[in-house]
């Protein structure tokens, strides 16, 4: 049985009037249930990377292939329930004018392909125990409008949205950059816990080296558009920051 829920095949990423590829011939594999840490220097190319796997920016050369089918041949409506994508600009994808509540349902709404109109209350105590998985002040305000959340509540209301139906692949693109250290450190730490107990894939990009080396399974390491490195598990446990730094940076 193939376990490859991606690969990347020599995929290059260019825009006009620059020479060098913003992305420059990528080729990987990534296995179900892999989390995956994509490590590199501002203006490295990660964050294009990401934007490739979700379709945000088109593959200029090469193909992406997702569970061995092309990225592109999946409508949108399944490709947005299977591969999420969480940033650092959580507001972008929650209505910051409503509660947590009625965030969660439109969630649902949009997942399902039938919505059950069962009644309010019902659905109230069900995404209050889901969210005890997560925060507990979350669970137990879900009429708070989603605008008075803390940064890192937001944070962890998208993620837990995100995990809500249990997607294909999740893409973490520096999604803790905008916090202060402590709060990124929490929600760090859970984000890791809630992807692995779930047993979810993941690719995550990201600047801290402590945090390229403490989580994860493997370390893949971006410079210029180039993978330059790919270090698996065994590799990834040994290796120190300072060899981190001198060969990724």
């Amino acid at each position: 049985m193939n376990n490859t829920i991606l690969k990347l095949n020599q995929v290059s990423f260019k825009i006009p009037f620059r020479n060098q590829p913003i992305v420059d011939g990528a080729s990987f594999a990534i296995q179900t249930g892999d989390f995956v840490v994509l490590v590199g220097s501002n203006g490295s190319g990660k964050s294009s990377l990401i934007k490739l796997i979700n379709r945000t920016y088109p593959v200029t050369t090469g193909n992406i292939m997702l569970q061995e089918k092309s990225l592109f041949k999946y409508n949108n409506k399944f490709f947005s329930k299977e591969v999420i994508t969480m940033t650092q600009n959580v507001n972008d994808s929650l209505f910051t004018d409503m509660s947590i509540l009625e965030n969660m349902i439109l969630l649902e709404m949009r997942s399902k392909s039938f919505f059950d109109f069962k009644g309010h209350k019902a659905r109230a105590l069900d995404i209050k125990k889901y969210l005890m998985g997560f925060n507990q002040k979350l669970a137990e305000n879900l009429s708070v409008s989603v605008g008075n959340l803390s940064g890192g509540e937001k944070q962890i209301l998208v993620l837990a949205m995100g995990l809500r139906y249990s997607p294909k692949l999740i893409l973490l693109d520096e999604h803790t950059s905008a916090l202060d250290p402590k709060t990124s450190e929490l929600i760090m730490e859970k984000t890791y816990q809630a992807i692995f107990e779930r047993g979810i894939t993941c690719v995550m990009t990201t600047h801290n080296l402590d945090y390229a080396l403490r989580f994860g399974n493997r370390l893949l390491a971006i410079r210029e558009g180039k993978i330059i490195h790919d270090y698996d598990h065994r590799q990834k446990q040994s290796l120190t920051r300072a060899e981190l730094l001198k060969n990724c940076y």
